[in-house]
């Protein structure tokens, strides 16, 4: 029997939540300075296995082990008063404030060590979403170039990382699940069960830490560096990767030579939308997007099932609509609205926002409006239509502040049946007030290669157009486009 999604999207849901209800962990700042660690290992606590995978971790790494351990409120209450002194009797305990210590924590050692990954912690990192203690500190590590080595135990339970010995016997599940998993790989994480990890970690704690880590960035040679080790032209690779996670900007040192890639497809979502849009006309999107690697397709809720049928087993995801194109539903019609999406295989959701209450000054409405469905999706990624045509500046920072404070994902421009369309000045605003942490889709209007590249320049991190093809293939199209 089939799993049931509601259920699985619940569950998820209240873990997510269970998660972050808890406190950061004390600060002690003075014990991870002077002899540098050579790895740091991340206990969150409260997981399922989460003795077994302490007393692994405690066995492998031996009394001579020269690393660091950040422990969460949750992991020192269980392991209690004996365990934590046992950890301090062979290595060094370091407890952090995680928002304003974290840069610290990482920068002094080789690499993070994560024993117990949980399914929220990986949807977190594989989104980019930094709000829970492991993935702050995984996500961080990323960035400065960090060697990261997690167990998968947690996502799967008993679930096997074999193709050949899995025992799931819901296959859509199953590739959900495997999906995440090369999500994961492509940021440069090491994943392996908990059973293997001392064949992985033996060199590294071998290792004396005096030496200095060698920095895969090719602008080193000449000269100081960040030690970021995410350069545009030493290692293309990773910077790909997490542009692709969402990332706005990637940092380059001052004359790098040679073409720097942007693969534009995959910052498009591939859209038709029209209220006269055939099946024959969804399935030729989709032949599209799967030719040219779209970040999605984007079409009405009647089409999901469909979409979702013909993109399986590629990297393009399924994006519908929600509250469209006005944005008068109540709040209760748009989560069931993304409830059903969801059940049906949508993988993001853009919902419009209730531009009349916001016009009228009624936030409270909006930021309820916009919660509903950041809830009813279970983690799925989650944009808000501003209309930007009908609000004045004052109101476009307002929608974008509400929708950060709601948990949305991404705020987005334009339904693309409005009184007008994206423009760089909206996008620029859009992006200052978000900040980098937060996605920005610019869509409606938007026909050419100059015109995107244009948004792309201001801040948009996706593109919302029915021109796609033409767009990638630096055509320029003509007629209405979405």
């Amino acid at each position: 029997m089939d799993l049931d999604l509601k259920q699985l999207v619940e569950a998820i849901t209240k873990e997510v939540v269970n998660k972050l209800e808890g406190s950061a962990p004390s600060v002690q700042p003075e014990k991870i300075h002077g002899n540098s660690p050579g790895g740091l290992v991340v206990l969150g606590g409260g997981e399922e296995g989460f003795d077994e995978a302490f007393q692994t971790l405690k066995s492998i790494m031996g009394q001579d082990c020269h690393c660091a351990w950040a422990i969460s409120k949750e992991a020192r209450e269980k392991l209690g008063e004996e365990g934590l002194k046992k950890i301090n009797l062979h290595m060094k305990n370091v407890e952090k404030d995680v928002p304003k210590e974290i840069f610290n924590m990482v920068k002094e050692v080789k690499a993070v060590i994560v024993p117990i990954l949980t399914m929220s912690d990986a949807f977190k990192i594989s989104s980019l979403i930094g709000d829970t203690f492991i993935s702050k500190i995984v996500i961080q590590s990323l960035y400065m170039g960090k060697k990261v080595v997690c167990a998968t135990d947690g996502i799967f339970l008993s679930l096997s990382m074999s193709s050949k010995e899995t025992v799931c016997t819901n296959s859509r599940l199953d590739a959900r699940l495997r999906e995440r998993l090369d999500q994961l790989r492509s940021l440069g994480i090491e994943l392996v069960p908990l059973k293997n990890f001392r064949e992985h970690l033996s060199e590294l704690f071998n290792k004396t830490t005096g030496e200095k880590t060698v920095l895969m960035c090719s602008w080193a040679k000449g000269g100081e560096c960040g030690g970021c080790g995410l350069c545009v032209e030493g290692i293309p690779a990773n910077v790909e990767a997490i542009v692709e996670a969402g990332a706005a900007r990637v940092g380059a040192s001052p004359g790098v030579s040679g073409d720097i890639k942007i693969n534009l497809a995959e910052l498009i979502d591939h859209t038709l939308l029209k209220p006269d849009a055939t099946k024959q006309e969804i399935i030729k999107l989709c032949e599209e997007a799967r030719k040219y690697k779209f970040a999605s397709v984007c079409i009405n809720p009647t089409y999901v099932s469909l979409a979702r049928d013909l993109l399986s087993g590629s990297p393009v995801k399924v994006c519908t609509v929600v509250g469209f194109p006005l944005g008068a539903d109540t709040s209760v019609t748009k989560a069931m609205e993304t409830r059903d999406a969801v059940a049906n295989g949508a993988d993001e959701i853009d919902m419009v926002i209730n531009v009349g209450a916001l016009k009228a000054g009624d936030y409270n409405l909006v930021l309820h409006d916009i919660k509903s469905v950041v809830n009813a999706a279970g983690g799925r990624l989650v944009k808000i239509i501003l209309e930007t045509a009908l609000l004045n500046r004052e109101e476009k920072i307002k929608a974008c502040e509400i929708s950060k404070e709601a948990g949305a994902d991404f705020v987005k421009t334009s339904t693309g049946f409005g009184p007008g369309g994206a423009t760089a000045e909206d996008i620029a605003l859009m992006r200052e007030v978000v900040g980098k942490y937060m996605g920005v889709k610019a869509s409606g209007g938007i026909r050419d290669y100059k015109k995107t590249m244009e948004m792309v320049k201001a801040g948009a991190t996706r593109i919302g157009a029915s021109a796609s093809v033409s767009i990638v293939e630096n055509k320029a199209a003509k007629g209405d486009g979405y």
